[in-house]
Order: C-alpha cells, then structure tokens, then sequence
C-alpha cells in the first residue's frame, strides 16, 4: 500500500507542475479509481466491465494507422481511440515512457459520464488533458527508432523490440485493453520495420486528394522545420535553395502514399485501404468496415459516441492555392491523382 500511496504523490506532483490544475483534477481521479482497484479487484468487473488480472497483455493484432500526414490519420485515430477496447500512447505517458504506471489515468476515459464526454474531446478539437498522441518520445527517444529515414526488417534491433514490446504491453496491462492501437506519421517510412515486429499487425491506411493535403501542409507550423525522411533535409533547406515549397508538399504526399502501396503485397489481407473523403461523409460507414477488418466489435456504446457526419477540409485547396501553385501540383503528380480516382481538371 506504501508503494501505492508513493507512485500516486509522484503522479500529482509531476501533474500538477507539468500538465496543470485541470489535468490535475482529472489525473486525482485516476488515482482514486485505481486505489478502488487495488483494494477490490474482484469488483473491478462492476466499474469497467472486466477484471483487469484476467485481461491479457500479450499484443494480438495490434493495429496502425498508416497515411501521409494531414490526410486524416489523426482524424481516424481519435475516433477509434474512443472503442471500449483499445488502448494507446497518450500525452501523458509520452512524457514518462519509463513510468508505465501512468497509463491507468486511461481508465478514466473508462468512467460512466465523465469518460463518454472525454472521448468526444479526442476528435472535436478541443486538446483534453487526457488524448491520444502520436507519441514522437517514445518512438524516438524510447524504442529508439530514427524518424529521419526509411526504416525495414533490416534496421530491427533486439533493444528496439524488447522496447517497443514492453511499452506496447505494459499500456494493455494497466489500461486492462486487448488491443493496441497507433498513429504515427513516421510510420509510413517504418511500415518494412513495424510489421516485421508485429507479423500479424493490421494496417489502415487512409488516403486523401493530394492538392489539400499540400495546402495543409504548407500551413502547419511544424512542417518547415522537419527532417524530411526521403529527402534528408528541412522544407526550410529546400526554400533557401530556391526551390518552390508547394512543390515540396505535393511530391511528400507521393512519397508518403507510394512507400505504403509499394509494400501493400507484404501485408496481404492485412491492409485496408479507406479515403479520408467518405469517413467524412459517413463516419459509421466507414468505421463499421474497420472495425469488422480489425475485428473489433461494433457495439452500440461505441457507436453512441461516433458523429454522423463530420466537416470536408477538402472544399479549402481552391481558394487556398494560387493558379501557379495548382499548375505545380499537376505537373508532379497529375498522373498519382488520376490514379487515385481524384480529378484532375485543367487549371487556367
């Protein structure tokens, strides 16, 4: 119990210094619900529907989403990250991926009330304290994985899968979840890497017209600063050598698209292939055909917290790019585009 009542004080003081008072608040209840744990675990099935010692941590299908960034793979991410059943990185167990304990402040998510309107937060924009995340530390600076270039079978190393594995593993144990779930954009140049770890993974790949994915990207704050992984240097590096910058985000989402088709056959009828365009149109459509592909179970609690419908970001490309920038997108990829079922209408 000592060593109970000391991980929680280090949880609220790191909450309180690093994440602020409404984490904190959030993160106190976490503590006060596992200590219910703790002390009746054979009346965990009451509170969350299953005793957490009888959940298994060994990954089984552990699903990635897989899409050139901005093309809604955060989007899809936050809506499945709301199924009763998965568990994923969060924000807070990003900071601290040596503190595997942290991942039992998902179990709010788990609370009747509170925990079905912070699922709605993940995809309405809003940032709660409590989210799924990309997780770049513990990719990165945890498993050790170089976010900078193409990564197969061939740079997998026993320390990145003793890391990966254990942290995978420790969410499931304290999340008490069956099944893991990710998005990370360097995934797609990690696709060769992360199915040789995880062989019986599932892949989600979801594309989007080209033209607005470039006009995202142009706009995101983060993106001149970034080592791009197939052209090893910043988009700032490529602008200062007099190159045109929206030519630079038209051929990323090529490169980023063109890994994930060309290495498809590895994965057989383990890859899906969803358009960012009909998730928005029909979310439960389109989320009804993942889940039955992952093998998730389609319950009418998780469909209570799906949208019916969600905004078309697509509509913004032809306002927000001028006619010599559209002529430089087509020029690059009018022929991926074509191929990919987008239009391709003449520009003046």
């Amino acid at each position: 119990m000592g060593g109970c009542i000391c991980a929680a004080y280090k949880l609220v003081v790191v909450s309180f210094v690093e994440w602020g008072a409404c984490a904190l608040l959030e993160i106190c209840a976490a503590i006060c619900v596992d200590a219910c744990i703790a002390r009746t675990r054979a009346r965990s099935t009451a509170v969350f529907g299953d005793n957490i010692m009888k959940k298994s941590s060994t990954i089984y299908h552990p699903i990635f989403i897989v899409g050139a960034g901005r093309s809604g793979t955060t989007l899809l991410y936050n809506l499945l990250a709301m199924h009763e059943d998965v568990c994923w990185f969060s924000n807070l167990t990003e900071k601290r991926p040596s503190w595997p304990w942290l991942a039992t402040t998902h179990r709010l998510v788990d609370l009747p009330v509170l925990g079905q309107w912070m699922k709605r937060q993940f995809w309405q924009r809003t940032r709660p304290s409590l989210r799924p995340s990309e997780a770049n530390r513990i990719y990165h600076a945890y498993v050790g994985l170089d976010n900078g270039r193409f990564l197969s079978e061939n740079d997998l190393t026993p320390q990145i899968t003793h890391r990966f594995h254990h942290i995978i593993q420790t969410h499931l144990y304290y999340t008490g979840k069956t099944r893991f779930l990710a998005k990370q954009t360097t995934n797609n140049q990690h696709i060769r890497l992360i199915n040789a770890l995880f062989p019986d993974a599932r892949f989600v790949h979801i594309i989007r017209d080209g033209r607005a994915v470039a006009a995202s990207l142009a706009r995101v704050r983060w993106w001149p600063h970034i080592r791009v992984w197939w052209l090893g240097q910043t988009p700032t590096d490529w602008a200062t050598a007099g190159n045109d910058p929206i030519e630079l985000c038209i051929r990323h989402w090529q490169r980023d698209v063109a890994v994930i088709l060309e290495n498809r056959h590895l994965f057989a009828d383990r890859y899906l292939e969803i358009r960012y365009e009909e998730l928005v149109e029909s979310p439960g459509t389109t989320i009804g055909q993942i889940l039955a592909f992952v093998g998730l179970a389609d319950t009418a609690e998780f469909r209570r917290l799906l949208p019916a419908r969600l905004t078309n970001m697509n509509h913004k490309w032809s306002h927000q790019l001028s006619a010599a920038q559209q002529r430089t997108i087509m020029q690059v990829a009018a022929n991926m585009l074509a191929q990919l079922g987008y239009g391709v209408e003449e520009v003046a």
